[in-house]
């Protein structure tokens, strides 16, 4: 695969205070674009992957929803770049809410698509012509709850059926108004740390059993985003520390390895075994031998901006049915090298930058 970033002008970045993180910062959008080519074996890789990921997880035929795998670019060996996966995101999409606002803010600035624009043919299929309710965390610090809304207004724009509702509205209504709606969940929710409070989350797990709401991105027992159950598929070597003897081999490979939380989300619960002492390592293994796992550490290559060199990842997100991918679009998200591996962590709410996505 070949990738490359073509910026348009001698500004790298552009920002806007209509697009920020809950820390009020902007976020970082590239003055520029995607060129990508021959990334076809990719995306048949990450297609065998879900397949395998549905099996395992034994997704029903009726599972709809965005998926979206995140990668960082490692040399193929053949003078191109290929794309190692480090986690499947299938609870909240957050960058479909997130380049809908890039392009809301930038969009005269910027070529960016439409998230909502791209999207909007999936959710017309699944719907029909019954309405959707858009379900939005009731935490105002959360990234979702900034720009979820935002993408939702969008749908609405262009003619869909869909409204939101705060967590409190819903906790009134969810045992009686629900009964032949769709429910698309902007927060995330399932056995790991939700966005939405547990009763929340109790009744929406029962609504879904109880059938009669469909409900995109449905809620998996065990989570599709669950990064152990994905590295036991594609074979990265994961080390459950409440195995035998995996103590040893994490003491011996600490700059090597991450420990991560099982159901975690957006960098957070994370330690880089490198950017620790041992004494600290010794102690998170041991503290966290029950909800983390190891997984090899992983150094993606670099590109070269004006003279900075950045850190940079490659995302594609699919629309799913069952164990079907369609792909929509490649996002990068980009950090200065120097602060990248400070952290290890690419996250936008966490410091890194957006480049306008590529439509597929």
């Amino acid at each position: 695969m070949q990738f490359s970033i073509r910026l348009n002008s001698s500004e790298t970045f552009l920002q806007s205070p209509k697009f920020v993180v809950p820390s009020g910062e902007c976020v970082p959008i590239v003055n520029g674009f995607l060129e990508i080519s021959d990334i076809g074996p990719e995306i048949d890789i990450q297609k065998q992957v879900w397949r395998q990921m549905a099996k395992a997880r034994k997704l029903p035929m009726e599972y709809r929803g965005f998926i979206r795998y995140d990668g960082f670019l490692v040399l193929d060996g053949k003078g191109g770049f290929k794309i190692r996966i480090i986690e499947i995101n299938g609870r909240g999409i957050e960058c479909l809410h997130a380049i809908e606002a890039v392009h809301q803010a930038l969009g005269r600035e910027v070529e960016i698509e439409s998230t909502a624009q791209i999207a909007l043919p999936y959710f017309q299929k699944w719907a029909g012509d019954k309405e959707i309710i858009a379900l939005v965390a009731d935490n105002e610090s959360l990234v979702k709850r900034i720009w979820g809304p935002i993408f939702v207004r969008g749908l609405q724009n262009l003619g869909l059926r869909i409204r939101l509702m705060e967590v409190g509205e819903f906790r009134d209504k969810a045992d009686t108004c629900f009964k032949g709606t769709c429910m698309y969940l902007v927060g995330d929710v399932g056995d790991g740390p939700s966005q939405f409070p547990g009763d929340v989350a109790r009744r929406l797990w029962n609504l879904q059993e109880e059938g009669g709401v469909s409900m995109l991105n449905r809620i998996m027992r065990g989570g599709m985003g669950d990064k152990y159950a994905l590295e036991r598929i594609i074979g990265l070597g994961p080390l459950l520390l409440n195995e035998p003897d995996k103590f040893t081999v994490a003491r011996d490979k600490q700059s090597d390895l991450v420990l991560k939380p099982i159901n975690g989300a957006s960098g957070d619960g994370i330690t880089i075994g490198r950017l620790v002492s041992p004494d600290d390592w010794r102690e998170a293994l041991t503290r966290e031998s029950q909800t983390h796992f190891l997984s090899e550490l992983v150094v993606p290559e670099t590109i070269e901006l004006h003279g900075v060199k950045y850190a940079v990842d490659c995302n594609i997100t699919y629309w799913a049915e069952g164990g079907k991918l369609t792909p929509l679009y490649v996002i990068a998200r980009i950090k200065p090298w120097e602060k990248f591996r400070k952290t290890w962590i690419m996250n936008v709410a966490k410091g890194g930058g957006i480049v306008p996505p590529k439509r597929l």
